[in-house]
């Protein structure tokens, strides 16, 4: 074991002991699944019925999206298990990422270990769902704080090994543009205007989340502020502080809630005083620059409510096939967690209760037109299997779907 390797290692047993959760080290060139009970079982099933490995290069393919998520990324395995990625960048190419899971966002009176065996159709996964029920449980709202930890402890992991982690790199970018301003521009007057307009140019790249334009702003800004203050921390401090104000002004205009935007600006300036050279306020406001386009600009309510909207047309014209949370959150542009959260909030339904009431609303309609069978019905609709269409059935209208059809007046020609 190299010495990467054993910093990640110690990082991955803070994490598994601290929160009593499997936590795993991946290596992104391998197709690599969790070696524990549960996955183990999944895999050995797979085998023995000939079954595709669903979950192959999975978890590798994970490890590289938290690069585009801020760091962590919450995803579902085939089975609807839940599982957190926090990449460690210790290399240019993502080599290493930290792995906590599987447990369930879905408490144990809820869980019935219902959909687990569809990904086996018909046969016996019994051991699977017992095992399954010894997961450990995490509420919706905790797993955000969850995966920012992971993050924390994955990026605090990278910093120990002093590689030229994406921050890092940024911080250099942004020197050598420093340096290039101080060059080029002669005229006080000259740098105020340019700087005016890059800081208009940045508010609006940010509303659109491009990054890698928000960030060579940012370094062209920074520049222009360390020129003008003529290298004087003091003057840079204030400058930055209301470089910050001025982002998160913009953010009340897109929804947020005044007070988040306050709570955040006390918290940004406050800690704006206590970096002692520029490379540290930097990297310190790349972070800032990420929060705000990842995390401020999509939380206002409006907002939210018309993410709700385009989730619930997609699952509308979707409903016959087979809809995962990991892509209605890609759809969405947020996290699983947060947006199982904010969808409970606006529709009082977690998103699977909500994609089943569409699947029996549209069979509904077809037991009173149509004289397809139970078992063709239930494909149509999206259901894998006719005993789970019928027990979903059952448990929103209160009768089997046969009887349904038997007792309702149909509008057959």
């Amino acid at each position: 074991m190299d010495k990467t390797e054993f910093s990640i290692e110690k990082s991955r047993q803070l994490i598994e002991n601290a929160l009593g959760i499997d936590c795993f080290i991946v290596d992104t060139k391998t197709e690599w699944t969790p070696d524990n009970g549960l996955c183990s079982e999944c895999l050995e099933l797979q085998k023995k019925y000939g079954i595709e490995k669903e979950c192959a290069g999975l978890h590798a393919a994970s490890a590289f999206q938290s690069e585009k998520w801020g760091g962590k990324y919450e995803y579902l395995c085939p089975l609807g298990l839940c599982f957190i990625a926090s990449g460690v960048p210790v290399e240019i190419e993502l080599r290493y990422a930290i792995m906590v899971g599987p447990f369930l966002m879905v408490n144990m009176e809820e869980f019935k270990g219902e959909d687990l065996p569809n990904m086996y159709h018909d046969k016996d996964a019994s051991s699977l769902v017992k095992l399954a029920r010894q997961v450990p449980y995490i509420p919706c709202h905790r797993v955000a704080y969850l995966a920012d930890m992971i993050n924390i402890v994955a990026k605090s992991t990278a910093s120990s090994i002093r590689s030229g982690n994406q921050i890092r790199m940024e911080t250099e970018d942004t020197e050598f543009m420093m340096h290039s301003l101080i060059y080029e521009h002669k005229d006080l007057k000259g740098i105020m205007e340019t700087q005016m307009e890059l800081e208009k140019k940045l508010l609006n790249q940010i509303k659109l989340k491009n990054r890698e334009k928000s960030q060579k702003l940012l370094n062209e800004i920074l520049g222009s502020i360390y020129f003008h203050s003529f290298g004087n921390l003091t003057i840079i401090k204030a400058r930055v502080t209301e470089l910050v104000v001025g982002l998160l002004r913009e953010a009340i205009s897109t929804g947020i809630g005044i007070e988040n935007v306050f709570a955040l600006s006390g918290d940004y300036i406050g800690e704006i005083q206590k970096f002692d050279n520029i490379r540290e306020l930097n990297e310190w406001l790349t972070k800032v620059l990420n929060s705000i386009m990842f995390s401020v600009f999509p939380t206002g309510h409006v907002r939210l409510a018309g993410i709700v909207e385009k989730v619930k047309a997609y699952i509308g014209e979707n409903y016959m096939k087979k809809i995962s949370l990991n892509e209605l959150a890609a759809l969405a542009g947020f996290s699983v967690s947060y947006l199982s959260k904010i969808f409970k909030e606006e529709t009082q339904k977690s998103i699977s209760a909500y994609i089943n009431y569409v699947r029996i609303e549209n069979a509904k309609k077809l037991l009173t037109t149509t004289d397809i069978s139970l078992v063709d019905l239930a494909y149509i609709v999206g259901f894998e299997e006719q005993s789970y269409f019928t027990k979903v059935f059952k448990k929103l209208e209160g009768i089997a779907p046969g009887k349904y059809r038997d007792s309702t007046a149909r509008l057959i020609p």
